[in-house]
């Protein structure tokens, strides 16, 4: 399974992101030492991530395990994946 974000607005974008399973998210993303962030984005570091469908106004919390793969992609291990309250969207 592959999930793409490509929408209606953005149908040629670049594939930025895949689920190769239902618990592992892989993310092409280049590290940036001038990027304040990526130090959080170190091999074993937890993370949570979330995804907004904003015409829904659905969204979906992440929590999981970074493990790194180079510096051009990371990939993260899915702990937990649950849904949160959309009022406030």
């Amino acid at each position: 399974m592959t999930t793409a974000t490509r929408g209606p607005r953005c149908s040629q974008a670049p594939q930025l992101h895949a689920t190769p399973d239902a618990v592992t998210l892989d993310i092409d993303h280049r590290r940036d030492p001038l990027d304040p962030a990526d130090a959080g984005l170190n091999d074993g570091a937890s993370t949570g991530l979330l995804g907004i469908e904003l015409h829904t106004r659905r969204r979906n919390r992440m929590n999981g395990v970074i493990h790194r793969d180079g510096a051009r992609s990371l990939r993260v291990a899915v702990e937990q994946s649950y849904g949160n309250f959309s009022q406030y969207i």
